[in-house]
C-alpha cells in the first residue's frame, strides 16, 4: 500500500488504558490529559498532519469503539503510549489496529519499551516501532517517513524497528535543548471537562497538568525517570509557564493546576519569578507541586502559598538514614523535619511520600518510617511499595536473566493491590503487612482525621476526600487479603 500525503495524513495517537491495575485504589484515582501525546499531537499539527487524540478512560471508549474510529477515519500511523503496568493494554491496541489494516504502522512509545525496546519488538511481531526517549520530534520524522509507503527510518533518530527479522537501532536522539520552543500541548483535542485530579490533589473542579520542567539530576534507586527525558535540567522560562497557566485559566477556566514536575522547587529563583508572574497578574488559581526538601526555605513556601499553592509534595521516602543512603536519595533526615517544620508553618497542605521494600530496608526500618510520618505532621503520607521499573538500577538489582519469567506487567504498580517482585530483604508478605501498617496507623488517629477534615476549603474537594477515604479502606483490606497469601 502506497501513502502520499495527499492520500492521507491522518494520525491517531492512544492513551493506552491504565486506570485497573490500580486494584480498590482506583476509587481514588484521577484522570489527566495526556500531556506526553498533547505534546507530540501539538508538533504534528504545526506540520500539517491531521491528528486525533484519545483517551478511552476518559472518553469511555471500548476497544470495539476504538476499532470503528480506525475502520472509519484510516490513519495511516498509529502512536501508542506505554507505561510498564499498562503495556498489556497497548499491545491489545496495536493487535486491533494491525487486524483492521495491517499496513497501518503501529509505533509505541514511553518509558517500559524505551527501558525494553529489543524485548518489546522481538515479543511483540504486530509492533512495528518503538520510540525511544523524548517523542515529539521522533513522531514528526516517523510520520514523514511513513506517509510516503517506502518506509525507511534509518534516517529517524531515537528508534528501534524491525528489518528483515532483525532488530535495528538508530542514532539516538538529542534531548531538546529549550522546552520553550515547544508548542503548548494540543489539549483542544479532547475535552478537558473528562479530567479531573486524584481525590488527594483535588481542591477545585476544574483542573489541568502542567510540566513546567524536563529531566531530573538526582539517580534514586527506583525511579525511572530520567530514562525518557534524561538527567539534565531542562526547565520551562518563568515567563512561558505564567503564559500557559494564563492560557488555561482565561480560555479554559481551569481553577486549579497541578504541576507534575519531578521537582518543581528544584531552581529558587524560577520558582520566585512565577510566583510573582501570577500575583501581578491577579489570577486566582490553586496549584498544587513536588518540592525536594533540600530546596525550600521559610521565605520562598511564603511565597508559594501567597500566589497560590495549596498543596506540595516531598518525597521522604524512608525514615532510616542508611536506607536513604543506599537508594541515593540525596537527602538527610534533618532536611526532611526542616522543611516538613517550615511548610506546616503555612496552610499549605503537605503530602509526604515513603517507599517500602529498598535493598537494605528491614522491618525496623519501616516502623521507622510510620514514627517519622506521624512526628512530620503532614496532611497526607502515601506509603508505597517499590516497584522496580525496567531501566532502574532496582530492576537491574533483580537479576532476571530471562525477561520471559516475569509473568504480570500489571503488578508493577506501586500503589496496586499486591507486590510486585521481591527486591530486597523484604518478603512479599512483610512488605504488604508494612503497607497496611502504615496506613492503618496514620489514619486511623482522631487527631490526623481532624487535621484533613480542617484542611477542606471546597464542598466539592470534601466530597471527593470521602470517595477517597472509602478507596483507601477498601485498599488496605485488599492488602490484608493478599499479605495472607503471599
Amino acid at each position: 500500500m502506497r501513502n502520499t500525503m495527499s492520500e492521507n495524513n491522518k494520525v491517531l495517537l492512544v492513551n493506552a488504558p491504565y486506570i485497573n491495575v490500580y486494584g480498590p485504589v482506583k476509587l481514588a484515582a484521577g484522570r489527566y490529559f495526556p500531556l506526553g501525546l498533547g505534546y507530540i499531537a501539538s508538533v504534528l499539527l504545526q506540520s500539517g498532519f491531521n491528528v486525533k487524540l484519545l483517551d478511552p478512560e476518559a472518553q469511555k471508549m471500548t476497544l470495539d469503539d476504538i476499532e470503528k474510529i480506525v475502520e472509519e477515519w484510516k490513519p495511516f500511523i498509529v502512536g501508542i503510549s506505554s507505561a510498564t503496568p499498562n503495556f498489556a493494554s497497548v499491545l491489545g491496541i496495536v493487535r486491533l489496529v494491525k487486524k483492521v489494516n495491517p499496513h497501518i504502522v503501529t509505533v509505541a512509545g514511553g518509558i517500559h519499551v524505551t527501558a525494553l525496546p529489543e524485548f518489546v519488538l522481538r515479543k511483540n511481531e504486530e509492533l512495528d516501532i518503538v520510540a525511544i526517549g523524548e517523542a515529539e520530534y521522533t513522531m514528526l520524522e516517523l510520520c514523514l517517513a511513513s506517509r510516503n509507503g517506502f518506509r525507511s527510518y534509518d534516517s529517524v533518530r531515537g528508534i528501534a524497528y524491525r528489518r528483515d527479522d532483525k532488530i535495528v537501532f538508530t542514532k539516538p536522539r538529542p534531548l531538546v535543548q529549550d522546552p520553550d520552543t515547544l508548542p503548548f500541548p494540543a489539549r483542544h483535542l479532547i475535552d478537558l471537562n473528562l479530567f479531573y485530579p486524584n481525590l488527594f490533589n483535588t481542591r477545585r473542579r476544574r483542573s489541568a497538568g502542567i510540566i513546567t520542567s524536563r529531566g531530573c539530576p538526582f539517580k534514586c534507586y527506583f525511579c525511572a525517570s530520567n530514562l525518557t527525558m534524561g538527567s539534565r535540567y531542562r526547565p520551562h522560562s518563568a515567563s512561558r509557564v505564567f503564559d500557559e497557566i494564563s492560557m488555561l485559566v482565561r480560555n479554559h477556566n481551569v481553577e486549579q493546576i497541578l504541576f507534575f514536575d519531578d521537582t518543581f522547587t528544584l531552581q529558587r529563583q524560577r520558582v520566585v519569578d512565577i510566583c510573582e508572574h501570577i500575583l501581578r497578574s491577579g489570577i486566582k488559581v490553586d496549584w498544587h507541586c513536588f518540592g525536594r526538601v533540600s530546596d525550600v526555605d521559610q521565605e520562598m513556601l511564603k511565597l508559594m502559598e501567597k500566589a497560590g499553592c495549596s498543596s506540595i509534595g516531598y518525597g521522604v521516602e524512608s525514615g532510616n538514614a542508611e536506607v536513604l543512603k543506599s537508594i541515593k536519595k540525596g537527602i538527610t533526615i534533618e532536611q526532611v523535619r526542616r522543611a516538613f517544620a517550615m511548610t506546616n508553618k503555612t496552610n499549605m497542605r503537605i503530602q509526604a511520600f515513603f517507599v517500602f521494600g529498598n535493598k537494605k530496608e528491614t522491618k525496623e526500618n519501616m516502623n521507622e518510617s510510620i514514627k517519622l510520618s506521624k512526628e512530620l505532621k503532614p496532611h497526607l503520607a502515601f506509603f508505597n511499595m517499590l516497584t522496580p521499573y525496567p531501566g532502574t538500577p532496582a530492576f537491574k538489582d533483580i537479576g532476571i536473566g530471562d525477561l520471559d519469567e516475569i509473568a504480570n506487567w500489571e503488578d508493577f504498580v506501586a500503589i496496586g493491590p499486591k507486590a510486585s517482585i521481591k527486591v530486597g530483604m523484604l518478603s512479599k508478605k512483610e512488605l504488604l503487612d508494612g503497607v497496611h501498617r502504615a496506613h492503618r496507623d496514620f489514619y486511623l488517629r482522631p487527631k490526623q482525621l481532624i487535621k484533613i477534615l480542617f484542611s477542606f476549603r471546597t464542598f466539592y474537594e470534601f466530597t471527593r476526600y470521602v470517595k477517597g477515604g472509602v478507596a483507601l479502606i477498601l485498599q488496605i483490606l485488599n492488602w490484608r487479603e493478599k499479605s495472607k497469601q503471599a
